[in-house]
């Protein structure tokens, strides 16, 4: 006999599978990044459908299958996607960390802390003024400590005050304007080394 594991979940993407299934991928506070599968998803009277929406925060159950994780429950608790269609700039963001993510998380590896820096910015960005220097400072934050949380930056002076803590603030996104495009540079230096 297989156990649930109950865990909170960020909706990745999704894709049809068989007449009335889906394949998710989920980023999963538990369990990492993982596929799971959910039958009958997509008849109109599911259950699951609606809790399972791209870029949607959802506490989910999952059984691990033979060859593949399993939904058998799903309860959203919020949509980034209808949070912050509104203001694309917000969107395009959440979407950029979300890839990226997918991109540098291989296989199933627990890191709680890294799933809880991710929710903890979105949940900032909710309230963000709409400034789409605010929201690149925002972006350029985010990708940083993910990348800095996975081992892809180093420590650096210039780095570390912003990379190495959890607290969101305005304050935060002024301080670092002026080094937005130094610190660019570093995020794509470690990208393509690390050939992602």
């Amino acid at each position: 006999m297989y156990s649930i594991i109950t865990t909170l979940a960020i909706v990745v993407r999704s894709r049809n599978s068989g007449e009335n299934g889906r394949i998710f991928s989920l980023f999963c506070r538990e369990l990492g990044l993982v596929k799971a599968h959910a039958q009958g998803v997509r008849k109109a009277n599911s259950k699951l459908g609606a809790h399972l929406a791209d870029f949607s925060l959802s506490k989910v159950s999952l059984v691990r299958g033979k060859n593949f994780w399993r939904l058998t429950s799903a309860a959203a608790e919020k949509s980034y996607f209808q949070i912050f269609k509104a203001v694309p700039f917000k969107l395009k963001a959440v979407a950029n960390v979300i890839h990226l993510l997918e991109r540098l998380l291989h296989g199933e590896e627990k890191n709680e802390k890294l799933f809880d820096l991710v929710k903890s910015g979105f949940d900032f960005l909710e309230n963000l003024p709409t400034e789409k220097t605010k929201i690149l400072a925002f972006e350029t934050v985010l990708v940083l400590r993910i990348l800095h949380r996975l081992g892809y930056v180093q420590k650096h002076q210039h780095i570390s005050p912003f990379a190495e803590t959890n607290n969101w603030d305005e304050k935060l996104l002024a301080d670092i304007q002026p080094k937005i495009p130094r610190l660019i540079a570093v995020i794509n230096q470690s990208l393509q080394e690390s050939h992602l």
